[in-house]
């Protein structure tokens, strides 16, 4: 689940920009419960048991499987598709207020916040 959820998110958000995929990531790590870095340090710990297999089957010893369920992709993907729609509503939400806000103002903000990053 890892694996699909993040990569999911990052799919469905390349349709919306590249601010959409960023978007879409988050929202397929919160759907998935993995971060970057814990899926990193369980890839970290997939190589190292690899490892070991291989030696063990180099030295005639059994070489362990995985068990487990099979993944309902088609449950994921809606869930996956479900938080990114009430997600993209909430963003929706709060950027409705800048349409209405006038020009200027706007303007004004982005200048104030441009010139604070320089500093």
């Amino acid at each position: 689940m890892e694996n699909y959820a993040p990569k999911a998110g990052i799919i469905l958000g390349a349709k919306a920009g590249p601010v959409g995929a960023i978007v879409g990531e988050k929202v397929g790590a919160k759907v998935s419960g993995f971060t970057k870095a814990s899926r990193e340090a369980k890839h970290a710990a997939n190589v190292s048991q690899a490892l070991r297999d291989n030696l063990n089957r180099a030295t005639g010893g059994r070489v362990e499987r995985a068990t487990g369920g099979k993944v309902d992709h088609e449950a994921l993907l809606e869930k996956l598709i479900q938080r990114w729609k009430s997600a993209k509503k909430m963003n929706d939400a709060g950027t409705e207020t800048l349409l209405k806000a006038p020009d200027a103002s706007i303007i004004r903000a982005l200048d104030i916040a441009g010139r604070s990053a320089t500093l």
